[in-house]
């Protein structure tokens, strides 16, 4: 019997190759060549069985991938002069990534580090909302270090409020070790200039009236507390109104104000974020609204004992809802709770 010569086969192009399932008619109505048949037509030696062992993976196990050549697309980058170890799938897309990525670590295509469009920092704001590269971490020069979210959007929780001196951000690499990616400036409040009204009552006995400083921060000017509640026969060109925070200024500054339940609602309609200015007396009673949700409001007053320059939040005490009044007890926490 003739002796059958082993050939290994080496293809310099990939082939089409139409393969039929033995046991269904082919073109002229005859069985087509088994998987294997093609197998062996196209260069590979040995058994059945060794051809199905082929077709694992090296650790001999079905649920390993095949490896994949692609012997043009190989050619194709070394004469490109790229770098390349074999043709499989897997060394292809290294010499890819090496080539797009130089260090192997990080791409060169960062999303640019910002203020989220449409927002500033204010004086005593706690949060900074910045857009960067997910994955990375936005610290500031106390050390407080934050990720970014897959949304590449992070509300950046400040340790202090915001005092209005410049402000330092950086985004950093994953691995802290790689150094900053980028930073953000977050610049000094300018104080003085001309003050940019808003908008006035055009009534000499309420002389309400909202004006913009030149530190872009919105301001109520009023001439005591109560007559907050005289917003109301403003309603309809109120509700157009809508501020970040506002500064409230009395023109009367009494220790005894009082703050009543629809002046806190026609607050709300313009804003979330209310300041008690320098050296104005927080009002002590306050009456709040009768309904069910809570008020969507946060109050700051200006902390010039403990931390001069800088606004705590407060709220008033004993969990008042439903109408009643409260006493003011000094700095808490934040939102006027209505529904306890």
């Amino acid at each position: 019997m003739e002796e059958k010569q082993k050939v290994e086969l080496t293809l310099p192009n990939p082939l089409n190759i139409a393969v039929q399932v033995p046991g269904l008619p082919g073109k002229d109505g005859k069985d087509g060549k088994s998987a294997y048949e093609v197998a062996v037509e196209q260069g590979f030696v040995g058994t059945v069985d060794e051809w199905l062992e082929s077709l694992h993976g090296q650790n001999g196990s079905s649920s390993e991938p095949v490896s994949m050549n692609f012997p043009t697309v190989y050619q194709m980058m070394k004469n490109r002069a790229m770098k390349v170890d074999s043709d499989s799938l897997e060394d292809l897309l290294k010499a890819l990534l090496r080539e797009v990525i130089p260090d192997g670590r990080y791409t060169s295509y960062l999303a640019e580090f910002k203020l989220v469009d449409g927002t500033s920092v204010a004086v005593g704001d706690t949060v900074v909302h910045v857009e960067g590269q997910p994955g990375f971490y936005v610290v500031d020069t106390t050390g407080n270090r934050q990720m970014i979210p897959d949304s590449g959007r992070l509300d950046f929780a400040l340790m202090q409020p915001f005092d209005g001196n410049e402000k330092i951000l950086t985004m950093e690499y994953p691995n802290s070790n790689d150094g900053t990616a980028a930073s953000l400036a977050i610049p000094a409040v300018q104080f003085g200039g001309s003050n940019e009204e808003v908008w006035n009552s055009n009534n000499s006995i309420e002389s309400m009236r909202i004006y913009r400083r030149a530190d872009g921060q919105a301001v109520l000017e009023f001439p005591v507390y109560a007559t907050l509640d005289m917003l109301a026969r403003h309603e309809d060109e109120i509700k157009k109104l809508h501020f970040d925070s506002l500064e409230l200024v009395s023109t009367v500054n009494e220790d005894n104000d009082t703050m009543g339940a629809q002046g806190l609602l026609d607050l709300e309609k313009m804003t979330n974020k209310v300041y008690i200015a320098k050296d104005h007396y927080t009002p002590k009673q306050v009456t709040l609204p009768s309904r069910s949700e809570p008020l969507q409001l946060t109050f700051y007053e200006w902390d010039s004992r403990s931390n001069p320059g800088r606004w705590s939040s407060f709220d008033w005490s004993s969990k008042p809802c439903n109408g009643k009044t409260a006493t003011h007890v000094g700095v808490a926490q934040y939102d006027i709770p209505d529904d306890l």
